[in-house]
C-alpha cells in the first residue's frame, strides 16, 4: 500500500502515514421558504496528546471544495467542545478527552452558503448548518480523542540499527580493508 498525495479542497495532503483519525459525513437538507436545498458537512479530525486542557488546537475550514478564508476557532474548556466561526458560536454539551489537542479540517457542500461580509467569510453557524457542523466535529472528536496512544516499548528499529552499524560495517570490509 503507497502512500500518495492527496487533495482536500485545493489543499494537497502529502501524508507521512495513513490517515489515523476519525471522519464523519453528515447529510442533510436546508430549508429556506420554500427552497429545499441539499448539504453536505465532513469532518477529519486528528488527536495528539497534548497537557491537559492545553487548548492547543487547529480548525480548516472548506466551503464548496474552496478553503476558507475567514478564521474559526476552536476551544475545548472543561472538554466541551466550543466551535466559532463569523462571530458565533455553538458548543456541545458533552465532554471529548480534555488531553488532547485536535487538528481538524471541516468541509461543507451546498448550493446556498450565506456570507457575513464582503471577505466572504461564510456564515456557518447562525441558524444555517450549525447543528450539523457540531454533530461532525463532537463525533468524530470524541472518536479520534477516544483511541489511546500506545508507548513504545524498548527501542527503535532506527536506534537498533545504529548499535550494531559499527560491528556490521567492520565484518563486511574485513575490518576497513575494502
Amino acid at each position: 500500500m503507497g502512500l500518495t498525495p492527496t487533495i482536500v479542497g485545493g489543499i494537497v495532503n502529502r501524508p507521512t502515514s495513513p490517515f489515523v483519525g476519525a471522519y464523519k459525513k453528515v447529510e442533510g437538507i436546508y430549508t429556506d421558504k420554500e427552497a429545499k436545498l441539499p448539504l453536505i458537512v465532513e469532518a477529519w479530525v486528528i488527536a495528539k496528546d497534548a497537557p491537559k486542557d492545553s487548548d492547543y488546537h487547529n480548525i480548516s475550514g472548506i466551503t464548496n471544495r474552496t478553503p476558507t478564508l475567514g478564521q474559526s476557532q476552536l476551544s475545548v474548556n472543561s472538554g466541551r467542545p466550543r466551535f466559532t466561526s463569523g462571530g458565533y458560536y455553538r458548543r456541545h454539551g458533552k465532554q471529548v478527552n480534555r488531553n488532547k489537542s485536535y487538528s481538524i479540517i471541516l468541509a461543507i457542500s451546498s448550493p446556498y452558503i450565506p456570507i457575513v461580509s464582503s471577505g466572504k467569510m461564510p456564515q456557518l453557524l447562525n441558524g444555517t448548518y450549525g447543528d450539523k457542523i457540531i454533530d461532525a466535529l463532537f463525533s468524530t472528536m470524541r472518536t479520534a480523542g477516544a483511541a489511546t496512544t500506545k508507548k513504545k516499548r524498548g527501542i527503535s528499529l532506527l536506534d537498533a540499527g545504529f548499535l550494531c552499524m559499527e560491528e556490521a560495517y567492520n565484518k563486511v570490509s574485513n575490518n576497513d580493508q575494502y
